[in-house]
């Protein structure tokens, strides 16, 4: 059975060997559990871990099964703190151009419609739950359709509708009423939280990235929004206001505790210095800003000790939406700055500081009577000896898939399958986007073409 959990519960005489949504409660041995060295026994009952020991100090119960299974690590789920997942249209194109944002994805993305978008997302959430992410933090349009197709996975997710007023996509000022009507109607389990989604401080006017930053504040919600992303986006907005990208988010009331900053690729040691006397995070994304221009200052963020989250972008700025490749990727390049981090610090970027900005800080740890989100990742010949857990989930297993993800006590993944929606029908709807954007794509008038009928 490779890899599969077979649960053997004795009914008389018969064994049956059997794992699937509905095994909630089990026992498991011999397995590597993160940030418990000395334990190798978990005992989960109805989706939340009850005990974490040695094996021989397992509590005896005669109703709970044990599930014979080969070496697993067992870790916290990822948080991919800065997504687009439905920008799969973009997937190949466009890597290194640095208009693409304006030339290409604006112009395209203004002809999406609402009934494409949970199609358009499931390649890149599933990509994510099978390498261990078990939480997307999302900006995007038409949100509420993203948010569904979280939830139809299983997973968590903290999703924000894209609000602009001056240039991009989608420019409308009603969108933030709409959002609001969303948010007062939520309609998502609490798996699925609203955040506000301002785009970027030279695509939102003052008076309207006022009137966003009054809405969060009331309702409590995080901001999640891209600054200083660019030199040119830096350029504009000096030219003007007179002040920097990051000044001029403070003038406007985006940076607060509970906002995310996203790249930051040309802020200064003086916009860095403001951000952290603000709490605010900075969002990382580093594979997706080697590509399109610089990578951010890391040596500034991590030398003032800026609380950072990290996340994967889109496709086309990344294409990929695995976090153990963004993560190794960070390491190497605070390395190449000078800059020792330990690998602790490293997944608070992916694990505790996202789980602050999401409302749930337990998800960063695996803790008795509080854990209900894992990750069993197999401990295979190629990552072994495993004596470091955190180095060898960072540089070891970068090419390692999850076999099981347990989110909010329901199992997501069982043996790399996800159990919320299959495969099939996820790639059906993709098709269903993809066919039905062919008929109405209208190339950009840069002449930054691509023919998606080849896909």
């Amino acid at each position: 059975m490779g890899n599969a959990l077979a649960i053997h519960i004795p009914i008389g005489h018969v064994t049956i060997e059997k794992m699937d949504k509905s095994t909630r409660s089990f026992i498991l041995r011999n397995q590597k559990i993160f940030g418990h060295p000395q334990a190798d026994a978990i005992v989960v009952i109805e989706g939340k871990i009850d005990w974490i020991g040695k094996q021989e100090q397992v509590p005896k119960s005669t109703s709970i099964p044990e599930i014979q299974m080969p070496p697993h690590l067992i870790t916290p789920g990822f948080i991919n703190s800065h997504t687009h997942v439905a920008m799969t249209l973009f997937r190949d194109i466009s890597h290194s151009n640095p208009q693409m944002i304006e030339k290409l994805f604006f112009p395209v993305e203004s002809q999406l419609q609402r009934d494409w978008i949970a199609g358009l997302s499931y390649p890149s959430l599933l990509s994510a739950l099978r390498s261990g992410t078990t939480c997307v933090f999302d900006h995007y349009y038409f949100a509420d359709a993203v948010g569904e197709s979280i939830e139809k996975l299983g997973m968590r997710g903290l999703v924000c509708e894209t609000l602009a007023d001056r240039s991009g996509a989608k420019p409308n000022r009603d969108i933030l009423n709409q959002w609001k009507k969303t948010v007062a109607n939520w309609k998502f389990s609490d798996r699925v939280r609203p955040a506000v989604g301002p785009h970027a401080s030279d695509t939102v006017s003052p008076e309207f990235a006022k009137e966003i930053a009054e809405f969060a504040e009331s309702e409590k919600l995080p901001l999640h929004f891209h600054l200083s992303q660019t030199e040119r986006e830096r350029n504009l907005v000096l030219k003007e206001f007179g002040i920097t990208p990051v000044a001029l988010a403070k003038k406007n009331g985006w940076l607060k505790e509970n906002s995310i900053a996203v790249h930051l690729v040309s802020a200064d040691i003086r916009d860095l210095e403001i951000l952290k006397d603000t709490g605010s995070f900075a969002g990382l994304s580093p594979v997706s800003q080697i590509l399109y221009e610089n990578v951010a200052p890391l040596e500034d963020i991590f030398g003032l000790k800026i609380p950072s989250v990290l996340g994967t972008d889109c496709a086309a700025s990344n294409d990929s939406f695995e976090m153990k490749p963004e993560l190794r990727t960070l390491s190497l390049l605070l390395r190449d700055r000078g800059v020792r981090v330990s690998t602790k610090e490293l997944l608070r970027t992916a694990w505790e500081n996202p789980a602050k900005v999401y409302g749930m800080p337990n998800l960063a740890t695996l803790q008795p009577k509080v854990t209900t989100d894992f990750v069993l990742w197999p401990i295979e010949l190629q990552n072994r000896p495993m004596l470091d857990m955190e180095s060898n989930l960072i540089f070891s297993q970068t090419s390692m898939r999850a076999s099981h993800v347990m989110i909010d006590g329901n199992w997501a993944l069982i043996d790399g399958q996800p159990t919320g929606i299959s495969e099939k029908e996820m790639g059906e709807k993709f098709e269903f986007a993809m066919q039905s954007f062919r008929k109405i794509y209208q190339p950009p008038e840069s002449g930054m073409n691509f023919n998606w009928s080849e896909f």
